[in-house]
């Protein structure tokens, strides 16, 4: 039994860890854009969030959307995994003995 629950935790950490990982990857260069669009001078012209991405690409590279990635992209990966562990022991809390 012991043994069982190890499993569900390790593979509930794996689980989260990649889940947290997946999401950061592709939120984050959406968030940056959107930063950026908030960030504008309120008296300049506005650019649209398309042209923005545009012009990040084109001046900075594909990898400026990912510019101070690592910090945020561990807590995710620990949030995720902290979350998908305590789902699972809560679910094995609440439901009945042998019903998964």
């Amino acid at each position: 039994m012991a043994e069982a629950a190890r499993e569900v935790a390790r593979n509930e950490l794996i689980a989260g860890t990649v889940a947290g990982f997946v999401c950061k990857l592709v939120e984050y260069p959406l968030d940056t854009i959107k930063v950026q669009a908030q960030t504008q001078s309120a008296t300049g012209p506005r650019v649209s969030p398309i042209t923005l991405l545009m012009q990040t690409i084109r001046t900075d590279g594909f990898f400026a959307l990912y510019r101070g990635l690592p910090a945020p992209l561990l807590a995710s990966m620990c949030e995720s995994s902290v979350l998908f562990i305590t789902y699972a022991f809560a679910r094995r809390l609440i439901s009945p003995a042998g019903v998964d």
